[in-house]
């Protein structure tokens, strides 16, 4: 059941290629994906028991998602995991206090003369990544 005001659900792209979402509820997840004709329909269901004997919270509140990794961030306790829905594999982020809403980026550069210009810009580009 979907609380209000708990950061529980995330748009996200279904494996497809389409629309989909993940649903969190404590230690368990539900992606879902929409159908050509309109339909939601469960994609899988997840279990997060690995990071759960991780951490000590009672429940995971997911804070982000990287939709280029296939990967959701969730806060369990104090600390921010990397969860790559494909493989189930996990990482701590890292350690927090407060609630933050995270945006999760895989590289970026400032665009103009000088990355592509044949002064050197394609081994800057292949140091940041």
């Amino acid at each position: 059941q979907v609380q209000p005001g708990h950061h529980n659900l995330r748009i996200l792209p279904a494996g497809d290629g389409g629309l989909g979402f993940i649903h969190l509820s404590k230690f368990h997840g539900q992606l879902w994906k929409r159908e050509p004709d309109s339909v939601w329909v469960l994609d899988r269901a997840i279990g997060f028991e690995q990071l759960r004997s991780t951490c000590n919270g009672d429940s995971l509140t997911l804070v982000g998602v990287a939709e280029e990794s296939n990967a959701i961030l969730v806060r369990a306790a104090s600390r921010v995991f990397m969860v790559y829905l494909q493989s189930m594999e996990f990482k701590k982020v890292f350690n927090m206090r407060f609630f933050y809403h995270h945006y999760p980026f895989a590289c970026c550069y400032a665009a103009g003369p000088g990355i592509v210009d044949g002064h050197g810009g394609d081994k800057v580009l292949l140091n940041i990544m």
